[in-house]
């Protein structure tokens, strides 16, 4: 019996499935992210509960990782970090309608020794934190075994560099705190444009220090496998085109930048300016090896996507190049970065496998071009 001829899908027809697929494959993932948040609520409501020494009695609200007491104002800080999670997330109208902020009566906790804390938070690195704002302290709880030996280490090894709050510990039946002082200050985000650059230059300043004297050799291969990672992931996106376009010096970089412990979470929210000084707060997942500039590339990013692009104004236009420069003297490298565009993608993708290989919900090809779509004309020139 003759077969029949089968015929391949028109070209429009390929289009539409392969549409449907994405918009199937969104949809997932949204959902995904709504569970998660649910998730980190009930995190959330359970540490709140278990805190109530600390916490300050009465109604509080619960929004994703914050919560806060219903009288207490939404410090600067706060602010800014819900305002970029809003800004950031395409599909916040939906988590908001799902997943709507909790409100949870915290009873009187027994003695309220402390009982000053009206706003808490759950740290993407594992820690539970209360901020006691009429103190000025910060207390932190780990929510990992051992972490607390870790958190004191990474503070004791990156405190020899950088201006760190000063911190104790303290011993409270079988739980361990820590609490830092909290620095009276101006973060960073509403830092005059003079300051906000002047920061930048200080921290690479001390990132050169850093630096000389806790340099891991490079690895070319986590720079082969963020290529690859970003190219199969988000294909049509603007960073997969300046890798396959800037692929060579991509490697180049790879080869020639060593690997330094990072913050790893270096916003402008957790940079305080104040009296000529910047300190930097929340070193909760601070310690994994990233490229030299990777925590300063991170923050000049950030920043833009969040609609403040005068810091990436001036690293493009080489306000800080002096400063990176001394950063790779700091290894004793001659070979200068080909172009500062060059060097934020490259950051930027080596950000995007990390998220990826951690399992990050916001690890997806929306969240690329999210962020890239608005920055498209910084990179023009490589894209022709």
């Amino acid at each position: 019996m003759r077969k029949r001829a089968t015929t391949a899908p028109s070209a429009p027809r390929r289009v539409t499935e392969a549409v449907g697929r994405s918009r199937v494959r969104r949809l997932v993932e949204d959902w995904k992210t709504v569970r998660e948040i649910a998730r980190r609520k009930q995190l959330v409501r359970h540490h709140l509960l278990t805190s109530a020494t600390h916490c300050h009695a009465g109604n509080w609200r619960i929004e994703g990782p914050y919560a806060r007491h219903l009288d207490a104002p939404l410090p600067d800080g706060l602010r800014d970090a819900i305002r970029g999670i809003r800004q950031r997330a395409r599909i916040r109208e939906l988590v908001e309608r799902i997943s709507p902020p909790w409100h949870v009566r915290v009873p009187a906790g027994a003695g309220e020794r402390h009982a000053q804390c009206r706003i808490a938070y759950l740290s993407n690195g594992g820690n539970w934190k209360l901020f006691d704002f009429d103190n000025h302290q910060v207390w932190s709880r780990p929510m990992f075994a051992g972490k607390s030996a870790s958190d004191v280490a990474t503070l004791e090894s990156f405190g020899r560099y950088f201006d760190i709050p000063p911190w104790r510990v303290v011993r409270e039946g079988h739980t361990s705190w820590r609490v830092d002082r909290l620095i009276p200050g101006m973060s960073m985000v509403h830092a005059a444009a003079g300051e906000r650059r002047a920061a930048v230059r200080h921290l690479l300043d001390q990132y050169a220090a850093f630096a000389r004297e806790e340099a891991l050799p490079a690895s070319p291969a986590l720079t082969d496998q963020a290529l690859a990672t970003i190219v199969e992931c988000a294909p049509h996106s603007v960073p997969a085109a300046m890798a396959r376009s800037c692929e060579a010096e991509m490697k180049t970089l790879g080869r020639v930048l060593k690997l330094v412990p990072a913050h790893d979470d270096l916003s402008a929210q957790n940079v305080i300016v104040r009296d000529g000084r910047v300190w930097v707060l929340d070193w909760d997942t601070a310690g994994t090896p990233r490229p030299v500039l990777y925590d300063i590339l991170y923050l000049v990013l950030r920043e833009a996507t969040l609609g403040r692009t005068d810091l990436l104004d001036a690293f493009v236009a080489g306000e800080f190049d002096d400063r990176i420069e001394r950063n790779f003297a700091a290894f004793r490298l001659a070979q200068r970065p080909p172009d500062n565009m060059v060097l934020l993608m490259h950051g930027y993708i080596v950000h995007f496998h990390a998220a990826r290989l951690a399992g990050r919900l916001d690890a997806r090809a929306a969240n690329v071009d999210s962020v890239w779509n608005a920055l498209r004309p910084y990179c023009e020139t490589h894209l022709g």
